[in-house]
């Protein structure tokens, strides 16, 4: 259940943030490794992932 919620959620964000989410929570990769990967500054790749945990928090706020 839990998981289908955050599924959900994740499916609202941008397709990057999606991408760079799922590559460091799922995947495991560290954020220099996603920086490499996908040829984006560390520094991007954080924000980008800051991003999208506040936007999930916000997505939590609306569902409760």
């Amino acid at each position: 259940m839990v998981r289908d919620v955050v599924g959900r959620a994740l499916r609202e964000l941008p397709e990057r943030h999606q991408e760079i989410f799922f590559l460091r929570h799922y995947a495991g990769f560290t954020t220099a490794e996603i920086a490499q990967m996908l040829g984006l500054g560390a520094a991007t790749v954080s924000t980008y992932l800051s991003s999208a945990k506040n936007r999930l928090g916000e997505w939590s706020s609306k569902q409760e």
